[in-house]
């Protein structure tokens, strides 16, 4: 009889075992989980390593569908799982999922300073120097060779016919005759009036004139006081302008940042 109760305690521990939840920091796990991890104060660490290549296994051998790990890329950081094919982030848009946070093509300022997560800096580099899928996705966006450069730039909604990504503008602006009202202007009219002047012939003593001997034509006057004919009520012409004008700096206050594009990871 004793014998059987052995037996029959042997049965009931295996299978509270076989069907029990298991609890770290906890007597007490969850019905519904199988692992329950409990602390106040700490969380859980994936394994972390460097994913070099996303489409890639390695460094994993034979990863399962749904192994979940930490990418110390600095391009990419972040979770990944392996969903197959490839190592996807838990915040990328996939084929099958649509409700992600980001979609390739999203744009983003930023304080960061390189690629992060899937985001790449906008500063006209070679598509070629991307990872095979930001590539991919850049080329999808229509950017064939570069990707655009903001540098220096803010971003401007297409008017219909401009390409997407091309570059327009300046920062600088010239004013010109045509882009300026009219500024030829009058003077006041100040009547009719004319202008006085002296006449600059010299005078000549007494003994100068004596001095001249028959025949001679001698035509010295003193200075006379003349005026120019009246031109009538009139005005004159004010010309306002440089012909050579500088530019003007048309860059309005701000605040520096960079801007991404979310190619995926």
């Amino acid at each position: 009889m004793m014998k059987q109760f052995y037996v029959l305690l042997v049965i009931f521990c295996f299978s509270s075992l076989a069907f029990s939840q298991v609890g770290i920091n906890t007597i007490s796990p969850n019905e519904s989980s199988i692992l329950d991890i409990s602390s106040n104060d700490k969380g859980v660490l994936f394994p972390r390593m460097d994913l070099g290549d996303l489409n890639n296994a390695a460094p994993v051998s034979n990863p399962e569908k749904g192994l979940t790990v930490w990418n110390t890329n600095s391009s990419a950081e972040g979770l990944y799982f392996w969903d197959g094919a490839k190592w996807s982030s838990y915040v990328e848009v996939t084929s099958s999922s649509n409700n992600s946070f980001y979609t390739e093509g999203d744009i983003k300022h930023g304080f960061q300073t390189t690629d992060h997560q899937g985001w790449y800096l906008l500063n006209g580099r070679a598509i070629s120097t991307l990872p095979a899928t930001a590539q991919s996705a850049a080329q999808s966006l229509g950017f064939s060779s570069n990707l655009p450069n903001a540098t220096n730039r803010v971003l401007k909604a297409r008017n219909g016919s401009e390409t997407i990504g091309s570059q327009a503008g300046s920062n600088l602006i010239t004013l010109t005759p045509n882009n300026i009202p009219q500024l030829t202007s009058n003077t006041s009219s100040g009547g009719s009036h004319n202008h006085g002047y002296s006449d600059a012939r010299a005078t000549f003593s007494d003994n100068q004139l004596r001095n001249n001997g028959p025949g001679e034509n001698f035509n010295g006057y003193s200075d006379v006081a003349r005026t120019t004919s009246d031109a009538g009520s009139h005005s004159h012409t004010v010309t306002i302008g440089n012909a050579n004008p500088t530019s003007i700096i048309n860059t309005p206050s701000s605040i520096v940042t960079n801007i991404f594009v979310y190619l995926g990871n």
